[in-house]
């Protein structure tokens, strides 16, 4: 649209009905919009002229909203980069990938296994390659997203972190990290006396 007003978001909205057929345009009953002023303004216009419509927010807009505050505060930005650490851990060294995708198709198979509806096998199947997420920004619950998909793979986690292949994996990731950075302080510190990188 051209305008900014409510007046003119109810204009284009009337324009767009007026082009429908006559009983496409009776059978219009809820309009759903996101929440600014002027949206708000046009929902009055439009209930005023068509006593049959009724328009309102969209809850998963404001759900939306409400999670990109909530990825403001300190604490989910502390848990966001934590969360960011994990994923870029998992995703961005191919042989502890390796490991973790072994975990994560044997968990959903021993799932879809005990599943006792077609509809739980399903799900569980199609999961079996499901991987970490990574947000493109805290807008559109991608935060939650994050967040969501480690709690569902929590289990393969946990199983891949104590699988000795996947500690080798590690090693082999920490050295060739060690032998590519040039900054001293960012490097894997060694246990103790022996070889192994913390």
């Amino acid at each position: 649209g051209l305008g900014s007003t409510g007046e003119d978001t109810a204009e284009e909205f009337a324009e767009v009905q007026a082009s429908l057929a006559e009983r496409h345009k009776r059978a219009i009953i809820l309009g759903i919009t996101d929440t600014p002023s002027a949206n708000r303004k046009a929902w009055k216009i439009l209930m005023a002229s068509n006593a049959t419509q009724f328009w309102i927010g969209c809850m998963s807009h404001e759900v939306s909203l409400l999670m990109g505050d909530i990825g403001r505060l300190s604490f989910t930005k502390r848990l966001r980069v934590t969360c960011m650490k994990l994923y870029k851990w998992v995703m961005n060294h191919s042989y502890i990938f390796a490991v973790f995708q072994k975990k994560v198709a044997a968990y959903f198979d021993a799932k879809m296994h005990s599943a006792t509806t077609a509809p739980q096998r399903r799900a569980c199947a199609s999961r079996k390659t499901m991987v970490l997420y990574k947000p493109g920004d805290t807008r559109m619950l991608s935060v939650f997203k994050l967040f969501f998909r480690i709690l569902m793979l929590m289990q393969p986690l946990v199983a891949m972190f104590n699988d000795a292949e996947y500690k080798v994996a590690a090693q082999k990731a920490m050295e060739a990290y060690n032998s590519s950075t040039k900054k001293q302080g960012k490097k894997f510190k060694k246990r103790g006396r022996g070889s192994e990188l913390i």
